[in-house]
């Protein structure tokens, strides 16, 4: 079975990989921005203020920053949705908005049978050419009554209209595999054609670890012979996951966020690895941005920051992150302050 041969390689992968990380903080990103629900309006949807914007993807184009948070209105369902918000420089850079209301536009809400129990969350969101790639969870109803966390993918045009939508499973010699929970996957390259290079998190066995495969957009087939290890838990966490988008520094190098969950208090924490076009770990740093203060701390999940969106601006690292399952923060630290943390393990 795929789902067998998966957990066999995550579990050797376990042995043989850890030890590559420490369980040291060292901080080093600047607070630039806090943007509350209480702060945002919503144009094209009747309930005009939500309760929680969080976990946001982004995307620089030209000068402004577009923000794509998760989105909830309600706490009975807790349904998500993906939202856009448009930032300005004086936003993004210094932090000042003279206290005004950022309007917001929702993009993606759930209308597919396997969105429908709990909508779309955590959003990862980079460039097709003239489109929108946007990575997802797709939270679907499963058999026994819950939930099935389904690792989604959307494709909108230029002028946001969805063009495509499903979710990945894994195949081999016929069989297909929908993991029980499958989330928190970036793509590292898109092909002239379908194939997508990606950095994946499915649970297999009950065991998650970072992936890399490559995926099929058309069909959402990725083919288990593709899937390798790369990234995996140290023994102080519960676990670990790609948080962001990939980001290329050079013509064969591309940054990517990482969470780790502390076994000892639950808090998320965050650092950074560099992987090749093929996902190999090429470098891993400590943790280097954790929750810090009432604002960042205190939430509906206490002790969180969470991705989604990580950019390279001027000389900058930008860190787009929602903070506490509630609102969002967005960080910044130097290039070379970043890469400086950073521990080579080939390239």
């Amino acid at each position: 079975m795929i789902e067998e041969r998966l957990r066999d390689n995550a579990v050797k992968a376990l042995k043989e990989m850890r030890g590559k990380r420490s369980r040291s903080v060292n901080d080093v990103f600047e607070r630039v921005l806090y943007l509350s629900p209480d702060e945002v309006k919503v144009r094209n949807y009747l309930r005009r203020r939500p309760v929680s914007i969080f976990n946001p993807g982004a995307v620089i184009e030209g000068k402004e920053l577009l923000v794509f948070p998760r989105v909830v209105f309600d706490y009975y369902w807790y349904v998500s949705s993906v939202g856009l918000m448009k930032l300005g420089e004086e936003l993004y850079e210094s932090g000042k908005h003279g206290n005004s209301v950022v309007d917001m536009d929702i993009v993606l809400y759930p209308t597919e049978p396997w969105e429908i129990a709990k909508g779309l969350e955590d959003p990862r969101v980079s460039r097709d050419g003239e489109n929108y790639l946007v990575i997802h969870t797709s939270v679907s109803p499963n058999k026994k009554g819950g939930i099935l966390p389904l690792q989604g993918y959307t494709i909108l045009d230029s002028n946001l209209r969805v063009t495509r939508k499903g979710f990945l499973r894994i195949f081999e010699n016929g069989e297909e595999f929908v993991p029980p929970s499958f989330k928190d996957s970036a793509v590292i390259r898109r092909e002239s054609g379908e194939e997508t290079a990606m950095l994946l998190r499915p649970s297999v066995g009950g065991v998650e670890i970072g992936w890399f495969g490559l995926a099929d957009l058309t069909s959402g087939r990725i083919p288990r012979e593709t899937m390798r290890p790369v990234l995996v838990f140290e023994e102080w966490e519960d676990r670990v996951g790609w948080s962001t988008n990939t980001v290329p520094i050079s013509s064969n190098e591309f940054l990517v966020g990482w969470h780790g969950v502390s076994k000892a208090d639950i808090v998320y924490r965050n650092g950074v690895a560099i992987v090749s076009p093929d996902g190999e770990l090429l470098g891993v740093s400590d943790y280097l941005l954790e929750p810090k203060g009432i604002n960042e701390f205190y939430g509906d999940r206490p002790g969180v920051i969470f991705g989604c969106g990580l950019l390279r601006i001027k000389d900058w690292v930008y860190w787009v992150g929602g903070i506490s399952d509630y609102a969002i923060g967005i960080f910044r630290a130097s290039i070379d302050e970043v890469m400086s943390r950073v521990k080579w393990l080939s390239g």
